[in-house]
Parts: structure tokens; sequence; C-alpha cells
């Protein structure tokens, strides 16, 4: 009884969707339809292109990144405003977690935060790049990893800026761990 119920009450639904979606179709057709009322054009809130994603590729090319060592990456404008950011990414404490192996020849990308979302593309131009790694307090010892980076910067019209930095090298803590790039526009 309860399923006869269940039956009717969406079947009952989805005719009253489709008769309002019939009459929607009806009213775009037809002005003569539409209560009177003048269709409104929705504006775009800026005709600029503005910063909707940012990521950042990673292709180890020699050395392994180690499972307990974190990237952290800043992206800034031109004027020293955060465009983009990762912290803490890329580590883990579990060894079996094999999407976290940096190892020779292995591609990765992170999606990073964006702070500055809706910023003007204009603003973006030049941005520059920090990345840097951050071992466990209790790390002894670090391999070398060498690695390229590209950072992505996309807007909502479809278009992108770049950055890149080929042969990166983290040996140490500190200084020694990072590197600075920028875009070339």
């Amino acid at each position: 009884m309860v399923w006869v119920c269940r039956f009717f009450v969406i079947t009952f639904l989805l005719a009253m969707l489709q008769g309002r979606a019939a009459d929607v179709q009806k009213s775009e057709k037809d002005p003569s339809t539409n209560s009177g009322q003048t269709p409104k054009k929705v504006e775009p809130l800026s005709d600029k292109p503005t910063l909707k994603s940012a990521e950042v590729a990673i292709h180890t090319s020699g050395g392994e990144k180690r499972l307990d060592t974190c990237l952290f990456l800043t992206i800034e404008s031109k004027d020293g405003k955060v465009l983009a950011r990762v912290a803490n990414a890329a580590c883990s404490e579990l060894k079996d977690q094999t999407r976290l192996r940096y190892t020779k020849s292995s591609d990765h990308k992170l999606a990073l935060d964006v702070p500055a979302f809706g910023e003007e593309r204009a603003n973006c131009k030049g941005f520059t790049v920090k990345i840097w790694q951050e071992p466990a307090a209790n790390t002894k010892a670090l391999t070398p990893w060498e690695f390229d980076a590209k950072v992505t910067l996309k807007f909502a019209d479809g278009t992108t800026l770049n950055a890149d930095k080929a042969s990166i090298s983290f040996v140490d803590r500190g200084e020694g761990a990072t590197a600075k790039f920028s875009s070339g526009e």
C-alpha cells in the first residue's frame, strides 16, 4: 500500500514538473503569455576574465620526495596579494598511500586554494610562485628530490596564465628547500 501511494505521488510530481516545463517553453516562444513583463537580460558582473581556480603540476625528474615531507606553495600578484596557495600538501605518515609517492618519472597535480577568487586577469599577470618543503620534525636524513613544476591560473573565460620552472632540487630544509619563479606575462 505504501509503495502504491509513493508511486502516485511521484507520478503526480513528475506530471506537474512536465507541465511547468511546457509552460516555461511556451512563455519563451510566445511573449503574450509572459504576463506583460519584459524579459530581463542578465548582465555579467564584469566583462573582464576573472580568476576561478589554480593548480600546480609536478613531474619528478630524479630522487624521491619523502612521504613525511609536506609541500607548500604561495602565488602572489605583482603587488603582493596572495592569489592562490596550498599548505601541508602531499604528505602523509601512511606508507601505503602510493598516490602520495613522488618517485622518478611520476606526475602529480595539486589543486590550490584561491583566496583571490574573482581577481581580474590583468591583476594576475606577472605573478610569482614560491614553493618549498618542510619535513617532519623527526626526519633525520633527507633524500634529494628533483622535479619540474608548472603553475596554472585558470580564468572564467577559459584563458590561463602559466609559470613553470624545470630542475628544481630540494635537498635540505629552509632556504635550501625553496624555489621562486614567475610567469612570463
